[in-house]
């Protein structure tokens, strides 16, 4: 039996990741295709057939099934990732994005968070294990999706399988949305596991003036207009509100938290919450979108040339609803706080209602032993993300799905997410790679399970060993 070399899996998990981040699969337009057959080549030696499912030209999704040996015993386990990675203005990065450059104990590139790094512990999490020859009492998928990052084709193509719908019936899906961070607030490393997500909702706002000359202006230029409308909805103050996540979420981070913010937390679900009380929060990106349906000012448009006064203008709007929200309470709301019958709001994506994720779950258990196993100061919580992703889609067949790269990072780290100078470190890649190595041997059928290897349990995961240049693969 094949015993687990740690550090040279660690030195696989570089090189492939590195190879991976120099696939350029930025959408639009995706070009996936070759990201699907680099996959397709790592994990075909290992009596895992994997099938490439194209989309459009040059687009694909990589569906590789690993059958449970004899009768499945219990519903299907897919390891699920996106191909597809936003788009990177490489002027703004310290490395070339799409170069895979290993420096500083880092690996930088687009994709290295988001989430090409999560495809690549699945990987070899799993290549360990069938180089042991391990059975599972399971159907395993390992899942690599084209355009998560703009529509969403990948997945709905993959579920458009009627037939392949009802095998997946109830399966476990371990997919993207939290991560392990080291949060100002709490002080421990907190391990946030994505179990809903909020509610998108895109909107356009159309201000309708009276053109004239640059000359002679007048009041009813629609850039003023628009203005006027964006300066109401900035400074809209919504209610805060309390959905199941997050006050589970905030009554396990009450055990790490000290006064008055502990009290809080352990009391949200009692308290009559208001934007006084839940001020102190308001700092916190994250706990903060957990309470609030938010309105993000994203692109604006006015104006044709200096001389002339328009009028026409617009502006973008990201919305993002708690799961509780009625859109169409909100929409009236907004046009309430706009109060202008001269803006027209323009609906461009509608959100579907999110399903929740139980974390009562056998699964949810295992992963929070996993982790806590591997770093044993931090905590494990519920999590409402608060973007969308494919896993929206998952849940609404009745799947459960967790979203989770399993690092650990500093808050600010996360801002390479869609961000210049997006990297992980390799100790994280290791320890992610063995998390799930772990979960994965949950399902093995006990004549597989080996005797303990030499597995080395990340203690301290907050900062890498100094590598003092750059490498590229």
């Amino acid at each position: 039996m094949q015993r687990i070399i740690w550090h040279d899996l660690e030195s696989e998990a570089v090189t492939l990741l590195q190879r991976y981040l120099q696939i350029d699969t930025s959408n639009p337009p995706g070009n996936e295709m070759a990201a699907a057959e680099f996959l397709s080549e790592q994990i075909a030696p290992y009596g895992v057939h994997p099938v490439i499912q194209p989309i459009e030209e040059n687009r694909a999704n990589l569906i590789a099934h690993l059958p449970a040996s004899g009768e499945p015993q219990h519903p299907p386990l897919l390891l699920v990732h996106h191909l597809d990675v936003v788009p990177a203005n490489a002027e703004k990065w310290r490395y070339p994005p799409f170069r895979g450059v290993l420096a500083d104990g880092y690996v930088y590139g687009r994709g290295a968070l988001d989430i090409k790094s999560l495809g690549i512990m699945h990987l070899l999490a799993l290549k360990a294990h069938l180089q042991q020859g391990a059975s599972f009492n399971r159907d395993i998928y390992y899942l690599a999706l084209a355009d998560e990052e703009v529509s969403s084709r990948g997945a709905h193509i993959f579920l458009k399988d009627i037939e392949l719908r009802a095998r997946l019936h109830k399966a476990t899906v371990w997919s993207e949305g939290g991560v392990g961070i080291i949060d100002r607030t709490v002080g421990h490393p907190v391990f946030t596991v994505a179990v809903s997500e909020k509610q998108i909702l895109w909107l356009k706002l159309i201000a309708h003036g009276r053109s004239g000359h640059g000359s002679t202006p007048h009041w009813q230029n629609a850039n003023l207009i628009l203005t006027e409308a964006l300066h109401r909805l900035a400074h809209w103050r919504h209610s805060p509100r309390l959905t199941p996540v997050a006050k589970a979420m905030f009554e396990t981070l009450a055990v790490n938290v000290a006064g008055p913010l502990r009290l809080l937390f352990k009391n949200m679900g009692r308290l009559p919450l208001n934007n006084t009380l839940v001020a102190p929060l308001l700092e916190d990106p994250l706990l903060r979108s957990a309470l609030y349906d938010t309105v993000s000012i994203n692109v604006i448009r006015g104006g044709v040339s200096i001389n002339v006064i328009p009028s026409q203008a617009e502006a973008i709007l990201d919305c993002r609803l708690l799961p509780s929200t009625n859109s169409a309470s909100f929409l009236l709301e907004m046009n309430k706080v706009i109060d202008d019958t001269r803006v027209e709001v323009e609906i461009i994506e509608a959100p579907t209602q999110p399903a929740v994720t139980s974390w009562q779950t056998s699964f949810f258990q295992a992963l929070q032993e996993i982790l806590l196993d591997m770093v044993p100061d931090a905590l494990v919580s519920p999590f409402l993300l608060p973007g969308v992703s494919d896993a929206r889609y998952f849940r609404q067949q009745g799947m459960d799905v967790y979203g989770i790269l399993p690092i650990v990072v500093p808050t600010k780290e996360l801002r390479g997410i869609h961000g210049a100078n997006e990297r992980i470190s390799v100790v994280n890649l290791r320890m992610g790679t063995q998390v799930i190595y772990n979960m994965l041997s949950q399902y093995r059928l006990p004549e597989t399970i080996t005797s303990e290897d030499d597995t080395m349990n990340i203690r301290v995961v907050t900062q890498p060993a100094e590598v003092t240049s750059a490498h590229e693969p």
